[in-house]
């Protein structure tokens, strides 16, 4: 509801590189900036470098946001999900795991060569 919406400190906004999901992040950018709600940027998920997808430029351009993170999709997902378990512990390997430490490095404003690979 808008009114848990707006206890939020600052909004990340986490869509897919698709024109619904993209007109979808623009609503919650919108309402965001309507409720003087901090944006910190957005996160692309499901990447698969695909020509059907939005470019991220595109979408930065659409947004009028920094893209702060780049989620790939990975199969190693779907096997963390069935197991239940977080992929930066069941698969801390691969790369949705390394894009997600990155994208935590970054909110966090610690410098990404502290990350270990």
């Amino acid at each position: 509801s808008i009114n848990s919406y707006s206890l939020a400190d600052e909004i990340i906004v986490v869509l897919e590189p698709n024109f619904p999901s993209t007109t979808e992040a623009l609503k919650l950018i919108t309402l965001s900036k309507k409720l003087n709600i901090p944006i910190k940027g957005f996160v692309l998920n499901k990447i698969k470098d695909s020509k059907h997808e939005l470019s991220t430029s595109a979408i930065e351009s659409l947004l009028g946001e920094p893209l702060i993170g780049i989620i790939p999709e990975d199969e190693n997902m779907h096997k963390a999900l069935a197991i239940q378990h977080p992929i930066v512990h069941s698969h801390p390997n691969s790369k949705s795991s390394y894009a997600f430490m990155k994208l935590a490095y970054n909110v966090a404003s610690i410098p990404i060569n502290n990350l270990i690979k």
